[in-house]
């Protein structure tokens, strides 16, 4: 049976002595090359070695009984297609770099307005302060850091209201008191 195995990429069944191909997805096995895969998996060990000079990639799996290697598991496939897989999978992982690029970019720009808005409207009441107006009072959205230098300002600024008018009135009873 093939086993969702296609015409590139096939299964053996090997004899863990001799090496002979007792079963396979191909219906005629002339003759099986042993790989260094094939030798690891007969010593016992999985062989999983890729060789980059050869045009394929092997796997060896020894099936044992006892310390005995009694089959080998043989799957051979051709670097073509897991070259088309593998750029397959980098394509795949590109758009997902670049999706989560552009959404956190968006994300960002979202979340910096939301931060950056009362902030400016801070530095514009602070402006007007400077200028001597301290009736402004800025709206308080939040009870966050920035929420509270609002709560701050707008007492900073009645208080200081306040004590311009006290200012401005004894200096009007001095100004009264003189005349």
């Amino acid at each position: 049976n093939r086993l969702g195995i296609n015409a590139n990429r096939n299964y053996y069944i090997l004899k863990g002595d001799t090496s002979e191909c007792i079963g396979s997805s191909l219906e005629n096995v002339d003759e099986l090359d042993i790989t260094e895969n094939i030798i690891t998996a007969m010593s016992g060990s999985t062989g999983d070695t890729i060789y980059p000079q050869a045009d394929y990639m092997d796997y060896a799996y020894p099936v044992k009984d006892r310390d005995t290697v009694k089959y080998i598991v043989y799957i051979k496939d051709n670097k073509e297609d897991v070259s088309t897989i593998t750029e397959k999978m980098v394509g795949v992982i590109s758009q997902s770099v670049l999706y989560g690029a552009i959404f956190a970019i968006i994300l960002g720009i979202f979340l910096s307005n939301t931060i950056t808005r009362p902030i400016r409207t801070l530095t514009l009441k602070a402006s007007k302060m400077a200028e001597g107006k301290f009736d402004t009072v800025i709206e308080i959205k939040g009870d966050d850091e920035i929420g509270q230098l609002t709560e701050t300002f707008n007492i900073m600024a009645a208080r200081l209201k306040r004590n311009l008018d006290e200012i401005s009135t004894e200096k009007d009873k001095i100004e009264v008191i003189l005349k």
